[in-house]
């Protein structure tokens, strides 16, 4: 009846049901086939991606590399509080002024 159509049945990527693709024309057919597999092989490359960075935790565990090391100590450093603006717009600056500043605020 419909020569120029065909029905597809998708391979299951991310859910639990095979979606029904019917298809009327021949060259988005392929479109549509080049798109399944690029999204077939994207899932594939980030599963061996999630593999690898497992192993390599697995492997190394929760140890206290240079790298992570220095990203932790310039984190800190940078969510550190060294003034604050008081209800009067003036600066505090020691450690004493600043609990204070907290401590009337809440």
């Amino acid at each position: 009846m419909f020569p120029d159509h065909e029905v597809q049945i998708s391979d299951v990527v991310y859910s639990d049901h095979c979606p029904v693709l019917v298809l009327l024309d021949p060259p988005k057919r392929e479109l549509l086939a080049c798109r399944a597999e690029l999204e077939y092989m994207f899932a594939d490359a980030s599963a061996k991606w999630r593999q690898h960075a497992k192993a390599h935790w697995l492997r190394d565990g929760h140890r206290n590399t240079k790298f992570f090391h220095a990203k932790a100590s310039s984190r800190a450093k940078q969510n550190r509080i060294l003034r604050m603006k008081n209800g009067d717009r003036s600066w505090c600056s020691t450690t004493d002024e600043m609990r204070g500043l907290v401590a009337s605020y809440f």
